[in-house]
């Protein structure tokens, strides 16, 4: 029987900074990749949440990689710049990183 883990998420935005870094059961919050310019546009709160051991979950809603068009490659590299002091990122992109298309 395989375990289940259920974790409490939500979604970063900055008017909810103080109520989500007050949270002791969050397992993990989202951002969208959209929202930062550059891994210095990353608030320390977050940071703080990482090494807390909060998941971020980076979301990138503009990449869509279902669609016909080519993979935005700029778009790409933004992401792998702003994981650059994360783990994982969501949205099938470790796919694309770890085939190293750019």
């Amino acid at each position: 029987m395989t375990k289940s883990m259920t974790a409490i998420g939500l979604g970063y935005r900055p008017e909810l900074a103080l109520y989500i870094e007050r949270r002791e059961d969050l397992g993990f919050v989202e951002i969208l990749a959209e929202d930062y310019h550059s891994p210095s546009c990353v608030p320390d709160a977050l940071k703080t949440l990482a090494q807390r051991g909060v998941e971020i979950i980076v979301h990138c809603t503009s990449l869509n990689l279902g669609g016909t068009e080519p993979v935005d490659l700029k778009m790409v590299k933004h992401i792998d710049a702003l994981v650059g002091w994360r783990v994982d990122i969501y949205c099938q992109c470790r796919a694309i990183k770890s085939r190293s298309i750019y």
